[in-house]
């Protein structure tokens, strides 16, 4: 396979705002990066997405308060610059098979999470024209705990199960009735984090409506497990 990190580490050593000066960036709305982020503990784990599916390379910077983090580790990519509280990542990648995502990992030095201030991506294209997006804006990460509940509750003919998730994983969400017996299967797959809403409709697995009375809801996740009641009205 055919390695371009050598000429990729060449152009972008110095920084990303150098990579503009030496050719003309192309804006394309649309294609840009998302960060998603997962926090455990004092680790702090930023998973960027490339959108831009004609991307031969890609290279982005992010900046914080060194007092508030160092960096630990980075997956699919690059470490061009890591000094003062700004690393520039560079995709490490081959022709065949350009990966569209890098995992970031900081550490927290302080009592608190502090603002993370992601840079403006620069993507060459495989017809070697050079894209270049604005900076996403500056957050600080925040943590989502586990959740769940029910609206309305009592309810009649539905009701919304709401329940939030502080990293992705397989959730299965699953109703029971009063005996332990599975009613229905609601959720049984990988979820992204954040908050998340699934109806239920008194149906049964076999398509049956049930019958009035309390039932239980379980949601199992990585993050852990919860079990609320609910009461079905006539």
């Amino acid at each position: 396979m055919n390695k371009c990190l050598v000429f990729l580490t060449a152009v972008l050593l110095a920084g990303l705002p150098s990579l503009s000066a030496k050719a003309e960036p192309i804006p394309t709305p649309g294609i840009g990066m998302n960060i998603t982020q997962n926090m455990s503990g004092d680790l702090l784990k930023l998973e960027v997405r490339i959108v831009a599916p004609t991307a031969f390379l890609f290279g982005f910077d992010i900046k914080f308060n060194p007092n508030d983090y160092e960096l630990v580790d980075e997956l699919t990519g690059t470490v061009l610059k890591n000094s003062n509280g700004e690393v520039v990542i560079g995709s490490m990648f081959t022709e065949d098979s350009p990966p569209l995502s890098t995992i970031i990992t900081l550490k927290k030095k302080g009592n608190s999470w502090g603002e993370i201030a992601p840079g403006e991506l620069q993507v060459f294209t495989v017809d070697k024209k050079i894209l270049s997006f604005e900076p996403l804006h500056s957050f600080t990460p925040k943590q989502i705990v586990v959740s769940l509940d029910n609206y309305p509750n009592p309810f009649n003919p539905e009701t919304e199960i709401r329940y939030s998730l502080p990293a992705d994983g397989v959730v299965k969400l699953t109703v029971y009735n009063m005996v332990g017996q599975v009613v229905r299967t609601l959720v049984d797959e990988r979820v992204v984090a954040g908050n998340h809403v699934v109806k239920w409709d008194a149906i049964d697995d076999n398509g049956q409506r049930v019958a009035a009375g309390i039932y239980f809801y379980r949601l199992a996740s990585p993050s852990g497990k919860i079990l609320k009641k609910m009461l079905l009205l006539k």
